[in-house]
């Protein structure tokens, strides 16, 4: 009989208990439940972390004993490769020090030109300059490096030689402290204008100094301490130091945290009550309230993995996190460069005020809901970024998928009609208020200009309106013809049912096309006589002698005879 654990998958299989194992994995997959995985894996990784402190032990204590291991610990060999290993290490980070101090004018200055500089906008400028410090950066620690091998292979090492002791702290250098100047372009605590992340220098300096001690802590444990613990002594023993090494960075991770929490909160809701977005001011409150579970969560993930996965669980962890930092901190310039440019006011010159006195006005209450688009888009980006970056979601699959391209594809082309309506709209509407303008439209325009000219702009609003939102909804993939033909049945049932109203608008129309009624005339219409005030397609608004305001539609008007502006119109 075959054993009905080899037809399970491996990762149901590798699940399942030791007892359901034994019995051949009469357990079913669906059988077996999140909490009953979680209980094993629990289990598993403290059995793992207990035996290896057991073998440690045992190990510690034969290497001084000889017993296990064939001969005696070399107490003087240890010694002299420590002391070797010590003045690389030294000598590595004097000379990255000393480069830092004598580029430390030079961060001045670009720090000094980001705040004070001119010619770009604030958030070119900052990332201009960050940029240029993170090259300087890089380079610095660049030469350290270089300088560490060359005392690591002619003053330190045996025959001319760079020894592997020297080697791996050499990389592990390069390495680490190429994040450590990640960090410092986010939270660079000396120079206010190389910081990406809006927070003060105090803050900064808290977090810059903690996470360049959690990355030393693990880098340089990971890297170095347990490679040379597994290559002269026992590789047992370099995976117990390895845990050892993880549990402390998780201790103190959690710590810091724990600790934070409170402060942080009050922080991330101050930013939220700064923006303008409401959407963000909420999610921003939210992740106020539960930003130290999701960095429980993440700590405690990354040690799991490392534990259970250390071949690949740490470059995995580390590259998430890097993109998701990076997405995060691009979203943040994004929106900032987007409210330095078009988030405030827009100005026009005096002259093309002075033509178009309504274009500024128009223009300014278009922008705050350009802006919420925009950064509405930025925050969905962000997100489908950071969860492709830890593998819940797939977005270069996604985006390559018919459905995702037409999605994207539908977006852009319905973001390029509303924005070339609103051009037309802006464009005609412009035109129009310079034809009215007295000082711009050669001259004051007549009374009959002037109310075509406004049922013109009126009529021109609605008919964009309806073009624009039947051209959108083709766009996104719905058929408008049942709507056109549900429109012209539900017109015709206007124009039965409400035949008044059609009357109203017919008689409305002939008045204008014979000029027999305008804005400002004197006339008598159902036994009202006034100013005619306002005039539409439907009806006429009548300012009579009392002071008193009459609306009257146009259906029951008569008009055998009609005379000029100021006089009398007998209907």
């Amino acid at each position: 009989m075959r054993n009905q654990a080899s037809e399970l998958p491996a990762g149901v299989a590798a699940e399942l208990s030791p007892e359901a194992a034994a019995a051949g994995g009469n357990v079913a997959p669906e059988d077996v439940s999140l909490p009953r995985q979680l209980a094993e894996l629990t289990s598993r990784v403290v059995g793992d972390v207990g035996g290896q402190i057991e073998q440690a032990a045992a190990i510690v204590g034969n290497m001084f004993t000889g017993q296990g291991t064939g001969s005696s610990f070399d107490m003087a060999a240890f010694i002299s490769a420590a002391i070797n290993l010590g003045i690389v290490i030294v000598a590595t980070f004097a000379l990255f020090m000393v480069f830092r101090r004598l580029a430390k004018s030079l961060f001045t200055k670009i720090s000094s030109w980001s705040q004070q500089g001119s010619g770009l906008t604030p958030v070119l400028r900052l990332v201009l300059c960050v940029a240029i410090a993170a090259v300087l950066d890089v380079l610095l620690v660049a030469l350290a490096y270089v300088g560490g091998n060359l005392i690591a292979t002619f003053a330190v090492g045996e025959t001319g030689e760079l020894s592997t002791r020297a080697s791996l702290f050499l990389n592990a250098f390069l390495i680490i402290e190429l994040l450590k100047a990640g960090v410092r372009m986010l939270f660079s605590s000396r120079y206010e204008g190389l910081r990406l992340l809006p927070i003060s220098a105090q803050e900064a300096s808290y977090w810059n100094r903690w996470l360049a001690r959690l990355i030393g802590m693990v880098g340089y444990g990971l890297m170095v301490v347990v490679p040379l613990v597994n290559f002269y002594i026992a590789a047992s023993l370099g995976k117990a130091v390895g845990t050892l090494i993880m549990l402390l960075a998780f201790i103190y991770a959690v710590g810091v945290v724990l600790k934070n929490r409170v402060r942080l909160r009050d922080n991330l809701n101050q930013m939220g009550t700064r923006s303008t977005l409401t959407a963000s001011r909420v999610s921003v409150q939210l992740f106020a309230r539960t930003w130290h579970l999701f960095a429980l969560i993440y700590f405690l993930m990354a040690f799991v993995l490392t534990l259970t996965r250390p071949g690949d669980a740490l470059p995995f962890v580390l590259f998430a996190t890097l993109k998701t930092l990076g997405a995060v901190v691009v979203g943040l310039l994004l929106s900032a460069f987007l409210t330095q440019t078009i988030g405030r006011r827009i100005q026009l010159s005096d002259d093309l005020r002075r033509k178009l006195p309504l274009l500024e006005v128009r223009l300014n209450s278009y922008v705050p809901n350009a802006l919420r688009v925009l950064r509405t888009v930025i925050v969905v980006a962000v997100i489908m970024v950071v969860l492709d970056a830890w593998g819940a979601f797939d977005l270069a699959a996604w985006y390559a998928s018919e459905r995702g391209a037409n999605l994207v594809g539908n977006l852009i082309s319905v973001a390029v009609i509303l924005i070339v309506s609103l051009g037309i709209w802006l464009g005609l509407a412009s035109l129009i208020e310079h034809k009215l303008n007295p000082e711009t439209g050669h001259g004051e325009p007549s009374a009959r200009a002037k109310t075509l000219l406004s049922l013109f702009r009126n009529a021109l609003a609605i008919a964009m309106v309806t073009i624009t939102g039947m051209i959108v909804l083709s766009e996104i993939g719905i058929n408008i013809g049942p709507l056109i033909a549900g429109a012209g049945v539900l017109g015709l049932a206007i124009g039965f049912g409400a035949q008044k109203l059609v009357q109203d608008v017919i008689t409305g129309v002939f008045i204008q096309v014979e000029n027999a009624m305008n804005t400002g005339d004197v006339v008598t219409v159902g036994g009202i006589t006034g100013t005619a005030e306002r005039l539409s397609i439907r009806s006429v608004g009548i300012r009579d002698l009392s002071g008193t305001y009459h609306i009257v539609p146009f259906s029951p008007v008569w008009i055998p005879s009609i005379t000029t502006c100021a006089s009398t119109v007998t209907m």
